[in-house]
């Protein structure tokens, strides 16, 4: 039934019906949280959240968010974590204390390029492009994708993801263009064994002390998770 009303309210998103769409969210809500399924309950609150955004009800998308944060947690979901974290960011204005968590995980998770370089863009963005560090995350991103997706058939559509918080940072240092490679090889970090311990400081300073989730208990799935302990 949950399932059922779920689908509705995706059906009624796509048609561009948002309160009709919000309604039979509410309702798959109520039945999720009724059985006690956290996962559905918070995928349920992201679409809720997003909606309220597009809305512009700023309050109501950050209020189902957070809550939506605190169930992904409960549930160890953390690469929805990330999306939900990505969509709070942007609500809350690029707040670098979520947007600095979300890059964090995608570093020590598998997650999607795709979603690592959306998160690498805002988390840039927020912190400003001409800045050192956008230059760490921006090397990081590059590195990822080079790391887990050198082999998938569209790698050059991936990397051109990959790149694009590196795109902020020279945009935002007003380079010609003839003067991009270099500024390349000068600037950007490439040993990732000597920029990866220093991001890890710099997101570690933005988020200060109010983590969402347990930086250190996050699953080892990369040969560099024991950096998060450190």
């Amino acid at each position: 039934m949950a399932a059922n009303l779920h689908e509705q309210g995706y059906i009624f998103t796509k048609q561009g019906n948002v309160n009709l769409a919000i309604e039979y969210y509410e309702k798959s809500l109520e039945i999720e949280q009724a059985i006690g399924n956290l996962w559905g309950s918070a995928i349920t609150l992201m679409n809720i959240g997003e909606l309220a955004y597009g809305k512009g009800d700023l309050n109501i998308a950050e209020e189902k968010l957070m809550m939506a944060m605190s169930m992904l947690v409960q549930s160890k979901a953390y690469l929805d974590l990330v999306n939900a974290m990505i969509l709070l960011g942007a609500v809350k204005h690029n707040d670098k204390n979520i947007l600095a968590q979300s890059f964090w995980i995608c570093i020590f998770l598998g997650v999607r390029i795709e979603t690592v370089a959306t998160s690498a863009s805002c988390l840039v963005q927020a912190i400003g492009g001409e800045t050192k560090a956008s230059l760490l995350i921006a090397s990081a991103t590059l590195w990822l994708a080079s790391e887990r997706s050198r082999d998938e058939p569209d790698f050059d559509q991936i990397w051109r993801y990959a790149n694009s918080p590196l795109n902020i940072c020279f945009d935002a240092r007003a380079i010609s263009f003839d003067k991009y490679q270099d500024w390349y090889e000068s600037e950007v970090p490439k040993n990732p064994k000597q920029y990866l311990p220093e991001l890890l400081v710099v997101l570690r300073e933005l988020v200060g002390d109010s983590w969402v989730f347990d930086p250190a208990g996050l699953p080892n799935t990369e040969p560099w998770s024991h950096l998060a302990k450190a």
